[in-house]
């Protein structure tokens, strides 16, 4: 079983613009415009207003830096993972270069980098980066800036890919603590530390603590961007799951049917759209619905494929579940442990 996170929509980009003159204004208004839409999930949309924010900007200067680490997050969000890669590390090269780099800038590439690699599970790599990001927000901005905070949240992340669960609760709550603290207690970005927190709580077995902890993030996540967010999706699948491992069958299907929609009119593919109908498959399967559930395993696999490549563990493993239910029902009960989670 595969459990969805929304940590890479917390790791978009993280500094704030520091876009100043009158040179600048007509850069700073295309970012300005990308954010607003990928605040609403619209992450095409802003990507192409990012490209063309290039466009206007002093090439090879700091503005085409900020703008450049600003369009990798998109591109991230995107599970546009080999342009993303292009993207940071040209932002990264374009820092150095500069009279004076800024070091919050280049760490703010390295968190991106950071995940990037996560994702392709390069897991040292990732973790090099990770850390030497988080040195910098933590010593230029203090350990309850909002930024460092961020990086915290991707810390824990990395954490539990590693199965180190227990330690990322503790950093999970600490974070938590601190945004209810700065932010107070309905701030959207708490969204995506309740829903982080509910799935390190459930990988250790605290179910007790999972279900308030999804349906917090939810109202939260729906309040702030609407029923149609792709974070939303993201937390109806994981609530979905959550309950259907309880054995909540019932609750659980229209919550995938809502994922499922959501993904659907927003993505072509992405991986998150892939798991969740992986997820919907097994639902199908433990249900008898052999025919409905083959349907989903091969949509499953084809977005997976399209994605993240014919080769990567979670499509590997999605054919073998796949092929299984050929045979028999039962084996749609084999679970997959390579994650496609951002």
């Amino acid at each position: 079983m595969t459990f969805l996170t929304p940590l890479i929509l917390a790791a978009a980009w993280v500094c704030p613009s520091n876009l100043e003159g009158p040179d600048l204004q007509e850069t700073r208004a295309w970012m300005e415009r990308a954010t607003q839409h990928q605040k609403q999930g619209e992450y095409s949309t802003a990507e192409a207003l990012l490209r063309r924010a290039l466009k206007t900007s002093t090439q090879g200067g700091p503005a085409t830096v900020e703008v450049l680490n600003h369009l990798a997050g998109v591109l991230l969000q995107k599970a546009d993972y080999s342009e993303a890669e292009r993207i940071v590390h040209r932002a990264i090269e374009l820092n150095l270069q500069q009279a004076e780099p800024d070091d919050l800038k280049h760490a703010e590439s390295l968190n991106t980098l950071a995940e990037i690699l996560r994702v392709r599970h390069q897991i040292s790599e990732a973790d090099a980066a990770q850390q030497q990001a988080l040195a910098v927000f933590e010593t230029r901005l203090g350990k309850d800036h909002p930024s460092t905070l961020t990086l915290l949240e991707n810390r824990a992340s990395l954490l539990a890919q590693q199965g180190r669960f227990r330690e990322a609760v503790v950093v999970s709550r600490r974070v938590l603590a601190s945004r209810e603290n700065l932010l107070g207690p309905s701030h959207p970005s708490l969204a995506t530390t309740l829903s982080n927190l509910a799935g390190y709580e459930m990988a250790m077995g605290n179910a007790v603590n999972v279900e308030p902890l999804y349906r917090r993030a939810l109202a939260i996540r729906e309040q702030s961007s609407g029923p149609e967010h792709p974070e939303v999706g993201v937390l109806l699948n994981n609530l979905a799951e959550h309950l259907r491992r309880l054995g909540n069958d019932r609750d659980a299907e229209p919550l995938y049917r809502r994922a499922l929609a959501i993904f659907e009119s927003r993505f072509g593919s992405h991986p998150n759209y892939a798991t969740t109908l992986n997820n919907w498959a097994e639902y199908l399967a433990g249900r008898r619905r052999k025919r409905d559930a083959e349907t989903s395993y091969r949509k499953a696999l084809s977005v997976a494929q399209a994605t993240l490549g014919r080769t990567t563990c979670w499509s590997l493993r999605s054919k073998k579940i796949w092929l299984g239910i050929s045979n028999s029902c039962e084996g749609t009960r084999r679970r997959s442990h390579c994650s496609s989670r951002p």
